[in-house]
């Protein structure tokens, strides 16, 4: 009878017997539990300033990148203006 009323509660002997010991074991699971997951989260705190740093380079160079196009779009702007004015002159 006090088996199935055990297995009707969903608890074990265990519990029964010991629940000092069981809610220890418990205890100690929660807190590994909690040590995982402070990693986790130490983890990808580092992969997100990783990241961050990343896109902060990648933009930097982008930007770079568009000044150095548009200073030789200005210099063959300016180079061709300057061959122009040279051939009105012959002219």
């Amino acid at each position: 009878m006090a088996d199935v009323l055990i297995r009707d509660a969903g608890i074990t002997w265990a519990d029964v017997i010991a629940p000092e010991t069981v809610q220890g074991e418990l205890i100690d699971a929660l807190h590994a539990e909690n040590e995982e997951l402070r990693e986790k989260v130490h983890r990808l705190s580092v992969q997100k300033n990783e990241l961050a740093q990343a896109t902060r380079e990648t933009v930097y160079l982008r930007r770079r990148r568009v000044k150095r196009f548009a200073a030789l779009i200005i210099a063959l702007l300016i180079a061709f203006v300057g061959f122009w004015l040279v051939s009105e002159l012959f002219e």
